[in-house]
Formats: structure tokens, C-alpha cells, sequence
């Protein structure tokens, strides 16, 4: 059933494509730093069998969707949506760090810093963003210490973006077929 439910969408949806629309571009005179983000969601608890959550990505390049588009079950139980969200926003850093940025870095091109990944859950921001571990968080301290050593360096900030301008979302749940469609205008023609 599965998969003729994809073949479905492939008939049905041949003239759509993957977009790559930078939102600069370079004259290739001037010094030009190329701006790398990222988006992170998660859905807590949604494995029915195991309870846990599921995270989603996406990582930018100058506005373009370019890699980490996934979705996938987190490797441990959160206990938190919090948590749930951080362990999602981690994942999303470090495809910016170790993939995105050291491609662009190795083909001589220079980053601009801070790097900036979008989460729309306010308490994983707000504990990104912040310089204490209190008691109830102190079990995700290293995932946090991770982000925040990236953010004193000055190659991370974390923004709160909304649910609904949040792409990575369609990764994590499924969304109402408008939903889907606005976001998919981020990622295809057609």
C-alpha cells in the first residue's frame, strides 16, 4: 500500500521539482560570506511502540534548502517536549557545522558567523540562550554546554521562529494538506 500510495504522488506530481533559489547572489569581486541557517521540530513521544520523539531538520544554504532535510526517531526517551526539541536543534547544529559549513569552508569560500538555526519551541530556546542548568534540566546538560560553547564562540545564535513558519515541522507530524503545500513551496516548483 505504501508504495502505491508513492508512485501515486510521483504520477501526480510530475512537474515538481527541487528548487535551488539562492537569496544572493555573488559578483565574484567584492569579499562575500556566505550565509548558512537552520530550522529544527520535533513531535514528542509520537512512537507508539517506544514513546519516542521524532525529529526534523532542514539546513540552509544563502535561503536554499540544501541538505538535512530528514526526519527520523530520536535515539533515547525525552522526558520533555524541552528536551525533545533540544536533542532535534543539536542534530540540526551540527549538519550546519560538520557537513554544510565544511563543504563551502573546503571550496575556499568564507562563512558568515553567527550561524543562525531556528527552533519554534520557547523553553528549548530560552535554555539555549541562557547560561544556567537547573535541577530539572540538568539530564540534557551536554547538548546544552554543546550549543552554548558554539554561541560564546560566536559561530551559533538560536532564534524562536513560529510553528507555522517553521519548515522542519512537515518532517516531524502530519500536517493538513494546506500546511504541506506552503511549506513544500519552500523545497519545490510545481
Amino acid at each position: 500500500k505504501a508504495m502505491l500510495r508513492v508512485m501515486k504522488y510521483c504520477v501526480n506530481t510530475q512537474s515538481r521539482g527541487w528548487t535551488l533559489q539562492p537569496m544572493r547572489k555573488w559578483d565574484g569581486k567584492a569579499p562575500f560570506k556566505v550565509k548558512i541557517y537552520g530550522k529544527s521540530d520535533a513531535n514528542m513521544s509520537s512512537d507508539p511502540g517506544d514513546r519516542k520523539s521524532v525529529s526534523g531538520t532542514t539546513v540552509y544554504l544563502e535561503g536554499t534548502p540544501v541538505m538535512a532535510r530528514r526526519s527520523g526517531l530520536q535515539e533515547k526517551t525525552s522526558l520533555s517536549i524541552c528536551q525533545s526539541e533540544t536533542h532535534a536543534g543539536v542534530g540540526c547544529v551540527q549538519d550546519m557545522l560538520y557537513y554544510v559549513k565544511k563543504v563551502v569552508e573546503s571550496v575556499g569560500l568564507e562563512v558568515e558567523l553567527p550561524m543562525v538555526m531556528y527552533m519554534d519551541n520557547q523553553a528549548a530556546v530560552d535554555l539555549a540562550n541562557g547560561w544556567s542548568i537547573a535541577g530539572i534540566t540538568r539530564h540534557m546538560d551536554t547538548p546544552i554546554w554543546f550549543i552554548r560553547e558554539l554561541k560564546e564562540q560566536g559561530v551559533l545564535r538560536i532564534e524562536w521562529t513560529s510553528g507555522e513558519e517553521n519548515e522542519a515541522d512537515m518532517f516531524t507530524k502530519n500536517l493538513p494538506h494546506k500546511v504541506i503545500e506552503k511549506h513544500l513551496k519552500m523545497f519545490c516548483t510545481g
